[in-house]
C-alpha cells in the first residue's frame, strides 16, 4: 500500500512539473506571436522608461541605405549632389516659389522624363491641396474656443526650393501643372515659457519636425532622375517640462 501511495505521489509531481513547462512554453510562444505579428513595422525610437539598447529589427523590416534619394521607380537613380543654398533661403530650409525658381530648367527635366513626373507625382498627391485647407480648418475649429500651453502658426506654403534631411539643397516640382504644397506649423514663441504651468515648473516651448516627401530635381544636373525626396519641416509646437525633484 505504501509503495501505491509513493508511486500515486511520484506521478502527481511530475504531472505537476509538466504542467507548469507547457504553461511557461505556451506564454512564451504566445508572447514571440505578439511581437511578431501584433504591430508589424512599428519601431519604438526613444522611450524614457526602457533602458537603451540597440533595436533589433524583424526580418521583414527594409532599411534604406540612403534614404534622401529613394526613387519611386526603382534603384536605377543616379546619387544627387545638390544645388548651392540660395540667396532667398535665410534660416529656413526652403524658399518659396518665387522669382528665384529655377522654372525652364525645371520644365526641361520634366519634358526629358514626362512619364516618370507624372506617374511619381499622382502616387504622392492623390487629393488638391484646397481639400486639406479646408478639412484642416474644420476639424481645427476649436482653437478659436481657447488657448495652447504653446501657441502656434499654421500655414500651407508652395516650396521652390528646399533642403533635404542630408542638407542636400534641391528643387522641388512645383508647375502649373505638378503643384505641390506642404503644411507647416511653428511656435509662437519658441523657447519662452509655456503657458498655465505652476511657477515650480521648468518650462518652455519647442519646435517639433516631421518628415514629409515631395518630388523634385536637380536643376545643376538636368540628365539626373527626378526624385521622391526626404524633407524635414515644423510640424508643431509642444511644452518640454525638465525633470525636477519635490523637497
Amino acid at each position: 500500500m505504501l509503495d501505491i501511495l509513493k508511486r500515486l505521489t511520484f506521478y502527481c509531481i511530475l504531472y505537476a512539473s509538466l504542467s507548469s513547462a507547457k504553461e511557461a512554453e505556451d506564454t512564451k510562444a504566445a508572447e514571440t506571436d505578439l511581437e511578431s505579428h501584433g504591430s508589424p513595422g512599428i519601431v519604438i525610437l526613444y522611450s524614457k522608461s526602457s533602458p537603451r539598447k540597440e533595436y533589433e529589427y524583424p526580418d521583414n523590416f527594409r532599411l534604406f541605405e540612403n534614404p534622401s534619394t529613394i526613387n519611386a521607380l526603382g534603384p536605377s537613380n543616379k546619387a544627387k549632389h545638390g544645388a548651392p543654398q540660395p540667396s532667398c533661403a535665410n534660416d529656413e530650409p526652403y524658399c518659396l516659389f518665387n522669382r528665384e525658381y529655377p522654372e525652364d530648367k525645371v520644365h526641361e527635366i520634366i519634358n526629358n522624363y514626362h512619364d516618370d513626373v507624372h506617374h511619381m507625382y499622382h502616387g504622392l498627391n492623390h487629393y488638391p491641396i484646397k481639400d486639406y485647407i479646408t478639412h484642416d480648418n474644420f476639424t481645427h475649429g476649436y482653437r478659436h474656443k481657447g488657448s495652447f500651453v504653446c501657441e502656434s502658426d499654421v500655414a500651407y506654403i508652395r516650396p521652390g526650393w528646399a533642403k533635404n534631411w542630408k542638407n542636400e539643397w534641391v528643387a522641388v516640382v512645383n508647375t502649373n501643372k505638378y503643384p505641390q504644397s506642404i503644411r507647416i506649423e511653428k511656435c509662437k514663441y519658441g523657447g519662452k515659457k509655456c503657458e498655465y504651468l505652476p511657477s515650480c515648473y521648468k518650462s518652455f516651448c519647442v519646435q517639433r519636425y516631421t518628415y514629409v516627401k515631395l518630388l523634385c530635381v536637380d536643376p545643376f544636373n538636368p540628365h539626373y532622375r527626378p526624385v521622391v525626396d526626404v524633407f524635414e519641416i515644423p510640424s508643431g509646437c509642444s511644452c518640454f517640462v525638465e525633470d525636477f525633484v519635490y523637497y
